[in-house]
C-alpha cells in the first residue's frame, strides 16, 4: 500500500505530471456501498496482463489487466473482469503483479474499467484494516466513522531511502481534536484503528510517537490538513510520522561566501552511484541554505552538481561533502534520531570565472506588458537563469568564451509576442543590453493583472 501511495506523490510532482497526470481518489467516503456509485469494487487475482509495463521504459501507453473475481463489493462485477491502467511516465499508473491478489478501487471511462494509484487500490495482504470496513459495509454491519493506519515512513526518495525503517505503528494513542470535542483511540499492534462514534466536524489529528518522530506528510513541508467529517461520511484517513532529522548547510565559493540557485542531493551512504538521482533540494536565494526535512536516521552522502553540468549561477564542478571531489573521498554524515545538522556546508573549489550582465526587455509599441519572459541559450551547453532584478529587466552570469543568444517573450497577452534573437560573445557583451519585442499586442490580459503604470 505504502509504495502505491508514495509513487502517485512522486508522480504528481514531476514536471510530466503536471501534465499527464490526473488523479481522482476514488475511495468511498459514504457509510453505505450503495451511496458510492462512482466505483467498482472487489478483490481479485491478477491471471494476465497484456502489454505489460517494464521498469525504465517510460513511453506510456496502456496495460489490460485480466483479473479473477474472488469477492465483490459492488453490482455487476464477477467471475472474470479486465482493468485497464498506464505503464508509467508520469501517468498515476498501477503496476499489477501476475498472481497477486488485489482489493481494487476502480472508475468506469469509455465503459471500461480504470484504476489509478490516487485511490486505495493494494496488495490484499495490506489491506487488513480497508478490507473490514469494505465488508462491514457490503454486509450491512456498523461501519467506523474513520479508519486507517498510523505509519512510521519516510521520504518516498529511492536512493535515500533507509531499509527497515517504514512500519505500521502500534500502541500509538491517536488524538482527533475540533473546537468541541476531543476523541482519543489507541491503535493495535498492527498500527490500525476504527473510530465509530465521531460527530461531523473538523479534525485536527496527532498522535503521541517516540521521540524523533512526529505527525507530518511526505514530500509537502506543510502541516498534514485536517480531517473534514460530513454527515453520512466514513473515512479512511492513515496518520503518517515521519523522522524529526533534518540536514542543513550552505554552498560555499572560493572566497567563503554562500552561493544559491544550485542543487544538492542527498544518498544513502550504500546507494550512491554517479548519474542517478538523490534526494533532490535547491539552495535558493531567499535562504541561501540547502535543507533536506524528515531525513531517517543512516548513514549518508551529500553531493553538489551529481551530474557534473556547467551552471553559470554556480560555475563549480562535482564536489561532495565537505570539499571532496569523488566519492571515495566524500566525509560522510551520520545522522541520529531527530538529529539536527544544521552546517553541513560543502566547500567548493575550482570554478569557472564568469561575468554579470543585465537584460532590459523593451516594447516596441503599446503600452508595456506587466512582465515578461527571458529565454538564454548558451554554445556550451551550459545552464544559465536569467534572475529578473525588476519588472523587465534581469541580471545573468555569463561564461567570457561562449556565445549566447537571447530571446524574449511577453507574459498575459493573448496572443504572446516574441521578439527577436539577440547574440553575443560572452566577453564582449557590455555590461548592459536591450532586447525588443516588437509588438505587445496586450488587448486580453486578465482582469487580475493591470499594466505598468496603470492604477
Amino acid at each position: 500500500m505504502k509504495i502505491v501511495r508514495l509513487f502517485c506523490l512522486a508522480a504528481i510532482l514531476s514536471s510530466q505530471a503536471v501534465f499527464a497526470c490526473t488523479c481522482s481518489d476514488v475511495t468511498p467516503r459514504f457509510c453505505s456501498l450503495s451511496k458510492n456509485r462512482n466505483v467498482t469494487i472487489f478483490v481479485g487475482t491478477v491471471i494476465n496482463v497484456e502489454n505489460p509495463p517494464k521498469e525504465g521504459d517510460e513511453r506510456g501507453g496502456v496495460a489490460r489487466y485480466h483479473f479473477r473475481v474472488d469477492e465483490r463489493f459492488s453490482p455487476g462485477v464477477s467471475g472474470e473482469v479486465d482493468v485497464l491502467s498506464g505503464r508509467g511516465g508520469a501517468d498515476c499508473s498501477v503496476w499489477f503483479r501476475t498472481g497477486v491478489s488485489y482489493l481494487v478501487f476502480a472508475y468506469r471511462n469509455g465503459g471500461e474499467l480504470w484504476a489509478g494509484a490516487c485511490s486505495n487500490t493494494q496488495p490484499t495482504a495490506d489491506a487488513g484494516p480497508l478490507l473490514a470496513q469494505m465488508r462491514a459495509m457490503r454486509d450491512g454491519r456498523r461501519v467506523a466513522r474513520v479508519y486507517g493506519t498510523v505509519w512510521q515512513t519516510q521520504q518516498p526518495y529511492e536512493n535515500a531511502y533507509q531499509p527497515n525503517f517504514d512500519k505500521p505503528l502500534g500502541q500509538v494513542a491517536l488524538h482527533f481534536v475540533s473546537p468541541e470535542k476531543e476523541i482519543t483511540t489507541t491503535t493495535t499492534d498492527d498500527g490500525s484503528f476504527a473510530v465509530y462514534e465521531m460527530p461531523s466536524g473538523t479534525y485536527t489529528v496527532t498522535a503521541d510517537v517516540p521521540a524523533g518522530l512526529e505527525v507530518a506528510q511526505t514530500i509537502l513541508s506543510a502541516p498534514p490538513p485536517p480531517l473534514q467529517l460530513d454527515a453520512d461520511s466514513c473515512v479512511k484517513h492513515d496518520v503518517e510520522v515521519l523522522p524529526t532529522g533534518r540536514i542543513r548547510g550552505q554552498l560555499l565559493g572560493s572566497d567563503g561566501k554562500p552561493l544559491w540557485n544550485a542543487a544538492v542531493e542527498l544518498y544513502s551512504a550504500d546507494r550512491y552511484k554517479q548519474g542517478e538521482r538523490g534526494w533532490w533540494e535547491f539552495a535558493d536565494e531567499k535562504n541561501k541554505y540547502f535543507e533536506f526535512d524528515h531525513v531517517a536516521p543512516g548513514e549518508y552522502v551529500l553531493v553538489f552538481n551529481s551530474k557534473n553540468d556547467l551552471k553559470t549561477d554556480v560555475p563549480y564542478p562535482r564536489t561532495f561533502f565537505r570539499d571532496a571531489s569523488d566519492a571515495q573521498h566524500a566525509e560522510h554524515i551520520h545522522l541520529g534520531s531527530g538529529d539536527q545538522l544544521l552546517h553541513e556546508d560543502i566547500q567548493l573549489s575550482g570554478g569557472t570565472v564568469t561575468r554579470k550582465i543585465r537584460v532590459h526587455v523593451s516594447f516596441a509599441a503599446g503600452s508595456e506588458p506587466t512582465s515578461s519572459t527571458l529565454f538564454v541559450e548558451g554554445s556550451k551547453g551550459e545552464e544559465v537563469y536569467p534572475s529578473p532584478v525588476e519588472e523587465n529587466l534581469y541580471e545573468l552570469n555569463v561564461l567570457r568564451d561562449s556565445e549566447y543568444t537571447l530571446s524574449a517573450q511577453t507574459l498575459f497577452c493573448k496572443p504572446e509576442t516574441t521578439s527577436t534573437t539577440l547574440k553575443f560573445l560572452g566577453a564582449n557583451a557590455p555590461p548592459k543590453l536591450t532586447i525588443t519585442v516588437p509588438d505587445t499586442k496586450c488587448g486580453e490580459l486578465p482582469p487580475e493583472v493591470k499594466r505598468r503604470g496603470s492604477h
